[in-house]
């Protein structure tokens, strides 16, 4: 039974000093191809397949012609202990306010593993 708690004991230490940490790597190199085929892939996926514009979109608006500002709230208070809430994040390349100054490295990794430039 001491084992038992004594490796308890370690487990929540290593998650505590390790829970809240940022991730320092950085992303694949990569450039993504500009050509008319694959934007309008892109573009087939952006607005009738990965449906980007229900989370990214203001709350409420299911609309394909809104702006990405993201805003909506995911209510994550009853799942679990209580994650919390969860607003989704600003998808226009305005290079201030959105994602216009990110690498495609930083897009990928923010897409695949959901770390933001900082990490």
């Amino acid at each position: 039974m001491g084992i038992l708690a004594l490796l308890i004991v370690g487990f929540v230490a290593i998650v505590l000093l390790t829970w809240n940490r940022p991730v320092i790597r950085s992303g694949p190199e990569l450039k993504s191809p500009t050509d008319a085929q694959t934007q309008a892939a892109g573009e087939f996926l952006y607005n009738y397949s990965m449906q980007c514009w229900h989370c990214h979109g203001a709350e409420g608006s299911h609309s394909l012609d809104e702006p990405q500002a993201g805003g909506r709230e995911f209510d994550l208070t009853q799942i679990g202990p209580g994650f919390g809430l969860y607003y989704a994040s600003n998808l226009t390349p305005d290079p201030e306010t959105g994602i216009g100054n990110w690498s495609d490295s930083e897009l990928v990794r923010a897409l695949r593993e959901g770390l933001d430039r900082d990490g």
